[in-house]
């Protein structure tokens, strides 16, 4: 006897990891912001900071505020799957936030640089991770040099890192040339709707499935074999 087949409501209820990355001056955030603000389903974790906390700030909307210690030891378990430090403070995303709010079937998108997005797709293989190029070259130079017009040598080096980063994007499962804002928020959509049928992202569906279908039909073979 097959077990109840109530793994079907799973079909595609697991909420997908989406990291995104790109250079400086791409528009990364702003592309976020927009899909968030379009898709409720979709969630960008809260992160972990060791910075004190502003006056407007409450824990855990967008940070969780913890010590210089819990954060060390977060680090040393592996409890934080990708961290980095700014004015002293240290950042970092959990790997319970990620698997708390896929569990209850939220699109979680984060924003990466190469290295931290190569580091996701360690830990997470069924990472969906997505490169956003500039639709020139041109425009993209010109983005950097008004945001950091005070100070040429950090031009130059973002630059050179943009142009790194960039010779990275084959190892990218998408590619996006952000255009317009809202055709790339319209093509992010869709790369993430027609994910969520992917065989990496059915995992539990799958697994119910062979045992409940699979196995017992196996078993049921062998059963009349040795009647």
């Amino acid at each position: 006897m097959h077990q109840d087949k109530k793994y079907f409501e799973k079909i595609g209820a697991r909420g997908q990891l989406i990291v995104i990355s790109g250079p400086s001056g791409v528009g990364k955030r702003t592309l976020v912001k927009e899909y968030l603000s379009q898709h409720p389903v979709a969630i960008k974790v809260p992160t972990v900071t060791t910075r004190p906390p502003r006056d407007d700030e409450e824990d855990g909307e967008q940070h969780y505020f913890i010590s210089q210690e819990d954060f060390d030891r977060m680090i040393r378990n592996g409890e934080i799957i990708d961290y980095s430090y700014y004015n002293r403070y240290g950042y970092g995303t959990t790997v319970t936030a990620i698997e708390n709010a896929r569990n209850a079937g939220r699109n979680v998108i984060l924003i990466e640089n190469v290295t931290g997005s190569m580091r996701v797709k360690s830990r997470f293989p069924d990472a969906s991770l997505i490169f956003i190029l500039p639709m020139e070259w041109d425009e993209l130079e010109e983005r950097i040099q008004e945001r950091f017009a005070h100070d040429p040598q950090r031009v130059e080096d973002s630059l050179h890192h943009a142009k790194e980063q960039i010779l990275c994007a084959g190892q990218f499962d998408y590619v996006l040339v952000n255009d317009t804002i809202e055709k790339t928020v319209r093509r992010l959509g869709q790369i993430i709707h027609g994910n969520r049928y992917a065989g990496r992202n059915m995992v539990y569906f799958l697994d119910n499935y062979i045992q409940s279908e699979i196995q017992s039909d196996l078993v049921d073979v062998l059963t009349s074999i040795n009647r």
